[in-house]
């Protein structure tokens, strides 16, 4: 398989082209946002990492695009534009819905063509066998006044100069009630663990994602386990940023040093 980076890809559209890339970064944004979640992430790392930000239809530079509602179709379609782009060592990052995404993804492709990355990172998700186990209420049925209350109260991701200016929020209310009900229709079906290992990153103050919730992930994977909790909410990589691309870039190198399938 060939690894020359390509460019193009309108799900890849923050990606540079870097030729001497030795690892491959794909990054899956959480509910109500797309690849620009990821854009300081883009010369953050290595010189030798490929970070390519996923950016959903629906949103920013796919504004044009309807948004999924449900995560079959959205795999389905991840799948495909992806594995032209397979051919370096790979991880997947995923942030609260984005980990689900990766997840799932990972299963798809597994299924499909034997492939896994060298590792899933995942980020404010509690384990996706938990979603079936544990299931919370819908958020998405809510009318727009209560919904964005839910979502500010549970997540803290909608920006407060949104909340206050009527015309932005409803830009972006529309994208993130799509998202949230493809949270809330999620349907877990077991499956044998990864053969990769899982690294989870949590906030010791989040409400969507406590740590033990956070530890479930650790059933998912049979090569291995780590979690790194922070001292703040769900969005705890705004503060932590730092900490969690240092820990992200040491795991993927150690795993291309050892050689890891």
């Amino acid at each position: 398989m060939s690894a020359e980076p390509r460019v193009g890809n309108v799900w890849l559209p923050l990606r540079r082209a870097k030729p001497a890339a030795r690892l491959r970064l794909f990054c899956f944004p959480p509910a109500g946002s797309g690849a620009a979640f990821y854009r300081t992430w883009l010369d953050a790392f290595p010189a030798d990492v490929d970070v390519c930000p996923v950016e959903p239809p629906g949103r920013w530079s796919r504004i044009r695009e309807p948004c999924h509602r449900r995560i079959e179709p959205l795999i389905d379609q991840l799948a495909a534009a992806l594995r032209p782009e397979l051919g370096l060592p790979t991880a997947f990052f995923g942030y609260s819905l984005g980990s689900m995404v990766a997840f799932e993804l990972t299963r798809r492709l597994r299924r499909d063509r034997g492939v896994l990355p060298r590792h899933l990172f995942v980020a404010c998700a509690r384990a996706p066998q938990l979603t079936t186990a544990a299931p919370r209420p819908a958020l998405a049925a809510l009318d727009d006044a209560a919904f964005v209350g839910a979502v500010a109260r549970i997540y803290g991701g909608i920006p407060a100069a949104a909340l206050s200016d009527p015309e932005l929020l409803a830009m972006i209310v529309p994208v993130m009630r799509a998202d949230i009900e493809m949270l809330d229709a999620y349907d877990y079906h077991d499956e044998p663990a990864l053969a990769c290992p899982i690294v989870a990153f949590g906030g010791e103050r989040d409400r969507a994602a406590t740590k033990t919730e956070l530890e479930g992930w650790g059933k998912q994977s049979a090569s291995g386990f780590t979690l790194h909790m922070f001292g703040e909410g769900h969005f705890f990589s705004k503060t932590a940023l730092a900490a969690v691309i240092g820990i992200t870039s040491r795991v993927m190198d150690g795993a291309v040093r050892a050689g890891a399938p």
